[in-house]
C-alpha cells in the first residue's frame, strides 16, 4: 500500500550549489520558513514534502565531473552544512523530520545523481536525522527513477522529476546500479557513460554560464538563450560545434533507449535512420534551417563570420550596409541569423531586439496551460489512474486538466531566479538596451539590479517565483494547486491553478 498523507507539497528544482556569485538559488531564508511552517501543521495531519529531484547542483560545483564518487560527499557537506546559502534550509528539513507525522520524500533528478550512491545516501541519512533512528523512518528516498506514488484522500497522487522522457537528461538507472554494486564491493567503479544534457553543461555550458548566468536564467532555452548567445559571444560557434559533438551523443543514445539497452553498447545494430532522425530534431531546434546540412552547420557559422571580417577588412566596420527590416528578417538559417545581428556593431542590442521580437510571438513558455513536451510524454505515460500527476525538471509551473475526467497535471516550477523578456519590453528599444547591457556585464548583481520595468516601471527583470504544488484533503474531498511561497514562508496561491474547479 502507498503512503498516506492528509496534505503533500511538492516542490522541485532548488538547485542548492555553486559558489557565491554564481549561485542560481537565492530563496534559502524563504524556503526554511516554508519547510517550518509544515513543520507547525496540526500534530494530527500527515504531511508530505516531496523534493522532486535536481535538489543540489553537483553540475554546478568546482571540479565538476561528469559523476563524482570520490567527492560527492565533500561536496554535499559543503553545499548543505558549511555554504550559509543552504545551510538553513537544510536545519529546516532536519527540524521538519523529527516531528511525527511528518514525511520527507526525496526523488532523484538529474543534477544531483551522486545522491543515489551509498555512501552519499549514508551521509545524507546520518545528518539529515541527527542520527536519530526514528527519524529515519520519516525519509524516503526515490532513487531508481521510479517516482514517488502516495495517496492524499483517497487519490493517487505520482510524483517524477520529469528527466526520464527528456531525451538529453535520461538518467541511466541500469549503469547507475552498476556503478553503486562496484562500490558496495569495493571495487574501483566503472567509468560513467554520462548522458548528453550532462555532457553538454559540463563539457560546453559551464564555462559560457561562468561569463553569462543569463544561460541559466532566461526562457525558452531555444527562442532566446540561442540568438542572445551568439550576439554577446561572437565566437560562438565555437561551442556550437562542441554541442554537436555532445548531439552525437545523443543520437547514441536514443539508438540504445529504442532497443531497450542505454548502456549496453554491444546491442547496437546499424541502425542510421534512427541516427540521421535525432540529428534532424536537434538541427531544426537549435538552428532552424535544413537538417540535411546539419554536419556542416559550425563551417557554415563560422563562415559567416569570415564572410563579415573580410567585408569589414574591406570597407570599414562603419561603412558596412545596415541590416534587412525587422520585417525581412526570416532567420533561415545561421548565415542569415549572423549576419542580421552583426551586420552593424553599434545595432547589436537592437538587432537582437527585432530578431527576439519575432521569435518570441505569441510564445507560451510561461504559460500554466501550455502542454509543453514533458506534459505530453509523461501524460502519456500516467494513464487515468493517476488523479494528480506531478513533475519538475523544465523550472516551468504548469496547471492542466488531463484529458482523463478527475486527473490533472502538475509542474513545480522551480526555486531559481528567472528571466521573461515580455511584449512590454522587447517593444520598447530603451529598455531593451539597458537589460543587453546588463546582459553584457555578466554579473548577478547587474541583472538583480534591474527592478524598473514595464509600463508601471516596478517590474524586475530577474522574475523570483518559488512554486509549491500543494494537494490536500480536506472535507472529504481532495484538491491540488499551485502556490508562490511568500519571504515569510506563506503561500499565495496562483491563478486559475486549483483542480478540480468546484
Amino acid at each position: 500500500m502507498p503512503q498516506s498523507f492528509d496534505e503533500l507539497y511538492v516542490i522541485s528544482d532548488l538547485h542548492l550549489g555553486g559558489k557565491t556569485g554564481f549561485q542560481i538559488f537565492n530563496q534559502g531564508a524563504a524556503l526554511a520558513a516554508f519547510i517550518q511552517d509544515l513543520t507547525g501543521k496540526p500534530a494530527n495531519r500527515r504531511v508530505g514534502l516531496v523534493l522532486n529531484g535536481d535538489t543540489v547542483d553537483f553540475l554546478a560545483e568546482a571540479n565538476t565531473e561528469y559523476l563524482d564518487p570520490d567527492g560527492a560527499v565533500q561536496k554535499l557537506r559543503r553545499i548543505l552544512l558549511e555554504d550559509k546559502s543552504f545551510s538553513g534550509v537544510f536545519s529546516a528539513l532536519q527540524e521538519f523530520i523529527a516531528v511525527q507525522n511528518r514525511q520527507l520524500i526525496i526523488v532523484l533528478g538529474n543534477h544531483d545523481v551522486e545522491l543515489a550512491l551509498p555512501e552519499v545516501k549514508e551521509w545524507l541519512l546520518e545528518k539529515i536525522t541527527n542520527k536519530k533512528q526514528e527519524a529515519r523512518g520519516r525519509v524516503t528516498m526515490c532513487y531508481d527513477g521510479a517516482g514517488f506514488a502516495c495517496d492524499v484522500g483517497g487519490k493517487r497522487v505520482f510524483c517524477i522529476h520529469g528527466n526520464d522522457v527528456d531525451i538529453w537528461n535520461y538518467v541511466d538507472q541500469k549503469q547507475l546500479r552498476e556503478l553503486a554494486l562496484a562500490l558496495n564491493f569495493g571495487k574501483t567503479p566503472p567509468e560513467w557513460d554520462a548522458n548528453a544534457g550532462t555532457r553538454l553543461v559540463i563539457d560546453v555550458m559551464n564555462a559560457v554560464k561562468r561569463r553569462y548566468p543569463i544561460v541559466d536564467l532566461l526562457k525558452p532555452e531555444v527562442e532566446a538563450v540561442v540568438p542572445i548567445l551568439l550576439c554577446l559571444k561572437p565566437d560562438c560557434y565555437k561551442e556550437v560545434s562542441r554541442i554537436m559533438t555532445v548531439a552525437a551523443h545523443l543520437s547514441r543514445d536514443a539508438i540504445l533507449r529504442s532497443i531497450g539497452f542505454l548502456s549496453a553498447e554491444e546491442e547496437i545494430r546499424d541502425i542510421p535512420g534512427q541516427k540521421e532522425e535525432v540529428m534532424s530534431q536537434f538541427a531544426t531546434r537549435y538552428f532552424n534551417y535544413n537538417a540535411d546540412k546539419f554536419m556542416s552547420a559550425e563551417s557554415l557559422i563560422s563562415g559567416a563570420y569570415e564572410s563579415l571580417d573580410a567585408e569589414k577588412k574591406q570597407k570599414g566596420v562603419k561603412d558596412l550596409t545596415a541590416p534587412r527590416s525587422s520585417d525581412d528578417l526570416q532567420f533561415l538559417g545561421p548565415v542569415d541569423y549572423i549576419r542580421a545581428l552583426f551586420s552593424r556593431e553599434e545595432n547589436k542590442a537592437e538587432n537582437l531586439r527585432k530578431a527576439l521580437e519575432k521569435n518570441l510571438q505569441e510564445d507560451q513558455t510561461f504559460s500554466i496551460t501550455h502542454k509543453d513536451e514533458t506534459f505530453i510524454e509523461i501524460d502519456k505515460q500516467a494513464g487515468p489512474n493517476v488523479h494528480f500527476l506531478i513533475t519538475g525538471h523544465t523550472h516551468l509551473e504548469r496547471a492542466i486538466a488531463r484529458s482523463a475526467p478527475g486527473c490533472y497535471y502538475y509542474n513545480s516550477g522551480t526555486w531559481i531566479r528567472l528571466i521573461q523578456l515580455t511584449d512590454d519590453i522587447l517593444e520598447n528599444s530603451d529598455e531593451f538596451a539597458r537589460i543587453y547591457k546588463a546582459f553584457e556585464s555578466g554579473t548577478m548583481e547587474q541583472l538583480d539590479a534591474i527592478k524598473d520595468l514595464g509600463p508601471q516601471r516596478n517590474q524586475p527583470l530577474v522574475l523570483s517565483r518559488p512554486t509549491v504544488v500543494s494537494v490536500i484533503a480536506k472535507d472529504g474531498d481532495t484538491f491540488g494547486e499551485l502556490h508562490h511561497v511568500q519571504t515569510d514562508g506563506s503561500l499565495q496561491p496562483v491563478k486559475d491553478s486549483k483542480y478540480p474547479r468546484r
